[in-house]
C-alpha cells in the first residue's frame, strides 16, 4: 500500500434509495395492539403476491385511532424531498413546487413458518414500505458455510455487472421497530423461516405527485 494519504469519498448516484428509520417502541406497541384485533377481517391474500395466508387490510379509521396514516405520510414527504433535492434533480425546487402525498394502501402481514414472498413490485403507486413489528426466534438450520437469510428481505435491481464491483441485491434482516421505504417499482422477496410465532410487519403504499406553487 502506498503510504500517501487520500481524501475519499464514496459517491452512489446511480439506483434506487431505501430509507431507514426506526419507530419509537410506543408507536409499534400501538399498531401491534391494532394488530392483534384483526380476527374476521377483509384479507388482502387475493391481491398480493405472497404465499401468507394472513395478511388483514387496515382501513384509514384504524391507523388514525392510533395516530400512524399522518406519521407515514410525513416519512414518505421526507423521503421524497431527500431524494428530489438532490443535485442531480435539477428540475426540483422546493419554492415552485410542492410534494403532494397521498395514501394508498395499508395492511398487517403475518408470516408464519414457510411462508415466503415471491419476487415481486408494488403497482398503483410510487412508494412502498414495510415497518417491522414482530420478529420471532428462527430456528437454525444449520446451514454450512453459507449465511442464514431466513426471515431476511431482499431487494433486487436488474444491476449485472460480472466485475462484482456494483451489487445487484441488497439483504436487510428484520428487526422490530424499523421502517423501509422504497420506489414501489423496486423488486424484492421475503424468504421463509422455521420456527413457532410470527414475523409481524405493516405493509403500506404512498403515492405523490408535484404540484406548482403558488
Amino acid at each position: 500500500m502506498s503510504e500517501v494519504e487520500l481524501d475519499t469519498f464514496m459517491m452512489s448516484p446511480f439506483g434506487p434509495r431505501i430509507l431507514r428509520i426506526d419507530l419509537p417502541d410506543n408507536i409499534i406497541q400501538r399498531i401491534n395492539d391494532l394488530g392483534d384485533n384483526q380476527q374476521n377481517k377483509t384479507n388482502m391474500d387475493g391481491r398480493l403476491a405472497g404465499q401468507i395466508k394472513d395478511e388483514p387490510e387496515l382501513t384509514d379509521e384504524e391507523m388514525n385511532s392510533v395516530g400512524i396514516k399522518q406519521i407515514f405520510l410525513d416519512i414518505g414527504h421526507q423521503y421524497v424531498h431527500t431524494i428530489l433535492s438532490d443535485k442531480h434533480h435539477i428540475d426540483y425546487n422546493t419554492d415552485d413546487y410542492k410534494i403532494d402525498m397521498k395514501f394508498v394502501s395499508g395492511w398487517i402481514v403475518n408470516q408464519k413458518e414457510n411462508e415466503y414472498n415471491p419476487v415481486h413490485a408494488h403497482s398503483n403507486c410510487s412508494i412502498s414500505s414495510v415497518l417491522y413489528l414482530k420478529v420471532p426466534e428462527f430456528k437454525p438450520r444449520g446451514y454450512t458455510g453459507k449465511k442464514n437469510i431466513d426471515g431476511y428481505i431482499e431487494f433486487i435491481n436488474s444491476t449485472v455487472d460480472s466485475s462484482k464491483l456494483s451489487a445487484g441485491n441488497f439483504l436487510v434482516k428484520p428487526k422490530v421497530g424499523q421502517l423501509l421505504m422504497f420506489p414501489s417499482t423496486l423488486l424484492h422477496t421475503v424468504y421463509p423461516f422455521q420456527g413457532s410465532g410470527e414475523r409481524r410487519s405493516l405493509a403500506f403504499n404512498l403515492n405523490y405527485k408535484l404540484v406548482q406553487g403558488e
